[in-house]
């Protein structure tokens, strides 16, 4: 169904697609009929995982609990369009990663299943033929035909290995303005240190590296785009927020600088995670230790606003340009209290908080199925 929200932002992104050039989002003029949100749920072992889905029409978030259970106490989803994609990462990420493809509604049995490489942490579409999927554990990307597995080819990144395990530990990527935006960790396994924060740039009509960049901190955890600039949220070594960064990059030459140093020291946070709304909002998800928060933060000077929610072990946040809505994943701490917040990001409130009870398990990873 659709609501009055989503023609009021309709009517807006085709307002800023004439004035922005490169913005976040990802709504354009087409207006979902169903839209539900694909939760993971991990008990608080980490020893099983399902998979629940909460309707976003209308506002009544009704939830359909465990429709698929007995899955990976590792694992996340990544949706294209009425397609998900459960992500198992076993064994703590050494072995290769199973992947499940399910049509939205058709839970019995999936459509197709294939694996990927060791420790997927991301998978980047470019459209239902074409997607890359991001081993973390692995010296390549991915290229694959995702509702089949079949790989087209691989993108070596061997020459940017760090430490002994023979990975760059590629995190997460972004397509956007005819290019595949990857940050590289570069983690060493065995001395827990971390090289130079990297940037890559692929050409996904050769698959080549066009170039790659060099970030102002170490350890990227995130990135996001919003009115032709690409965002990289660094935490440096973790639990130290002292050698955290934000980089900002203008996607027409490539020229990257550091937009803030720290910007949660005095809250003892590291930073891991930006989300930005179409219209330029940013919030930003960090961590210490027991408490994660999340608060508004200004593209313009990398200044910290208001804190919007605080919670326990906040695994991510994920914003919805359909809904208008932010959604905070919230494990609690370990006793009962995890659950779902959903935050409007028009009306400035939380509208919703689905406990764990009512999805089976604290909230681990979530994406949005977003179709007609």
């Amino acid at each position: 169904m659709v609501t009055r929200k989503k023609v009021a932002l309709v009517s807006l992104l085709l307002v800023l697609a004439f004035l922005l050039w490169g913005c976040g989002g990802g709504g354009g003029s087409w207006t979902p009929g169903n839209l539900l949100a694909i939760v993971i749920g991990v008990d608080s072992s980490y020893s099983t995982a399902n998979l629940s889905t909460v309707s976003l029409d209308e506002e009544e978030f009704s939830i359909s609990p465990s429709l698929i259970s007995n899955l990976c106490g590792d694992t996340v989803v990544k949706t294209y369009r009425d397609y998900v994609f459960i992500v198992e990462r076993p064994s703590w990420g050494t072995v290769d990663s199973p992947i499940y493809v399910y049509k939205v509604g058709e839970w019995d049995n999936p459509l197709k299943n294939y694996t990927l490489g060791k420790n997927v942490y991301d998978i980047v579409f470019v459209n239902e033929s074409v997607a890359y999927a991001i081993p973390w554990g692995e010296a390549f990307i991915q290229k694959i035909k995702p509702l089949t597995g079949e790989e087209i080819r691989k993108v070596d990144l061997s020459s940017y290995s760090y430490g002994s395990d023979g990975s760059p530990n590629a995190a997460k990527g972004l397509f956007t303005n005819g290019r595949l935006f990857v940050i590289l960790q570069r983690y060493d396994v065995g001395t827990f240190s971390y090289g130079e924060g990297k940037l890559i740039v692929i050409n996904p009509n050769e698959d080549s590296i066009d170039r790659d960049i060099t970030l102002n901190s170490k350890n990227p955890q995130d990135l996001d785009h919003y009115g032709g600039k690409l965002y990289i949220v660094q935490a440096g070594r973790l639990f130290d927020p002292s050698d955290d960064a934000i980089d900002v990059m203008d996607l027409r030459d490539y020229n990257l600088r550091k937009l803030c140093d720290n910007p949660l020291q005095e809250e003892g946070m590291d930073l891991y995670a930006l989300e930005i709304t179409e219209n330029g909002t940013a919030y930003l998800l960090g961590g210490g230790w027991p408490n994660y928060k999340v608060y508004e933060f200004d593209l313009r000077d990398g200044k910290i606003g208001g804190m919007i929610y605080e919670g326990g072990y906040i695994t991510s946040i994920r914003y919805d340009s359909y809904s208008g809505y932010l959604f905070i994943l919230d494990r609690g701490t370990g006793s009962g209290d995890g659950k779902l917040v959903i935050y409007d990001t028009e009306k400035k409130r939380i509208v919703e908080e689905i406990g764990e009870e009512k999805l089976g398990y604290p909230p681990y990873s979530i994406d949005i199925a977003a179709f007609d």
